[in-house]
């Protein structure tokens, strides 16, 4: 879990606020990736290891308990269920 990406959220509402630059979003930050490693690429592992380890993502401790873990991520990809 990381937190919010503001340079990103500043990005996207720009992008939003014409019909090419939604088109646009869509395809390059939704349409673009398969599945969790293409997602990590297309968003930079990097990048996403910066927002896990900034100074306000402990906000997102009481809600760590429904997170799911890499296994059941992976039990969703292939049987369609929760592990």
């Amino acid at each position: 879990m990381y937190d919010v990406d503001e340079e990103h959220m500043r990005f996207m509402n720009t992008a939003l606020g014409t019909t090419d630059g939604t088109h646009a979003c869509v395809r390059d930050w939704v349409m673009s990736w398969n599945d969790v490693d293409s997602y990590l690429v297309r968003n930079g592992r990097e990048r996403l290891g910066e927002l896990a380890r900034s100074t306000t993502s402990f906000l997102a401790d009481p809600y760590r308990k429904w997170f799911l873990s890499a296994v059941d991520v992976a039990a969703l990809r292939v049987g369609g269920g929760r592990a």
